[in-house]
């Protein structure tokens, strides 16, 4: 995935993409909209993460970075308006262990 979307593999590097979607599964439809994320670690430090958008055939996703000392969690906050429709937020985490 990350080199689908132009991203150097990298071990102190977390890709996120989000994708705007409508639709039933296996017949969605991207949606055009606004994005933006941010990760926090255990300390509480934020971090911003620029997204970018890529295209791949007929769909829309917005792709960024976010570095990342592990072990560690993360907790990411994402708030995303597609085009038409009420923002909305989303918050999850995600846990990182050195890779073995």
């Amino acid at each position: 995935m990350a080199a689908r979307h132009g991203v150097e593999r990298d071990a102190g590097t977390v890709v996120l993409i989000v994708g705007l979607r409508r639709g039933p599964v296996a017949q969605e439809i991207s949606l055009p909209g606004q994005v933006r994320a941010e990760a926090i670690d255990l300390l509480g430090n934020r971090e911003s993460i620029p997204l970018r958008l890529v295209r791949d055939g007929e769909f829309i996703d917005y792709v960024g970075t976010a570095r990342i000392s592990t072990p560690d969690t993360l907790r990411f906050v994402i708030t995303a308006k597609p085009e038409g429709a009420p923002s909305a937020t989303l918050r999850f985490h995600r846990d990182f262990f050195p890779a073995r």
